[in-house]
């Protein structure tokens, strides 16, 4: 009972956090117009818009999306060289092992890196070109 309690309490924390926000929206949802917030468009006419800026740009956003897949795919298979090092270290190992499986990941761990340089500055750069 005792390995689910960090669980129960991040649980917790995020149920706080949902209900807060919850309250936060239901409060302002209908006192929009008397806060002034008028807008005479659809979610569908500003996406609309907002695609004709971008469609010059389709390039980047392509670049930008194969990047973010990478990150992805580091991201999960981060943890299985974590455990596949701790395994070598459980058992008889070679440091020749060792140095192999740190120098793997040591290498994907900057290629996802430079991954996330390129995307921060392409959105950035392509960004600031349709503003």
């Amino acid at each position: 009972m005792y390995e689910y309690y960090p669980l129960i309490v991040v649980g917790a924390i995020v149920g706080v956090f949902a209900v807060v926000l919850l309250t936060a929206y239901l409060c302002v949802k209908d006192k929009k117009q008397s806060m002034g917030f008028e807008r005479q468009m659809g979610d569908k006419e500003i996406m609309d818009r907002l695609m004709l800026y971008a469609k010059p740009y389709w390039r980047q956003f392509l670049l930008v999306g194969a990047v973010m897949l990478f990150s992805i795919a580091y991201d999960m298979i981060s943890p299985l060289i974590i455990g596949w090092i701790e395994e070598l270290v459980a058992g008889d190992f070679a440091m020749r092992q060792i140095y192999r499986a740190v120098a793997v990941y040591v290498a994907i761990l900057l290629v996802s890196m430079l991954c996330s340089y390129v995307q921060a500055v392409v959105l950035q750069k392509t960004g600031q070109r349709i503003i």
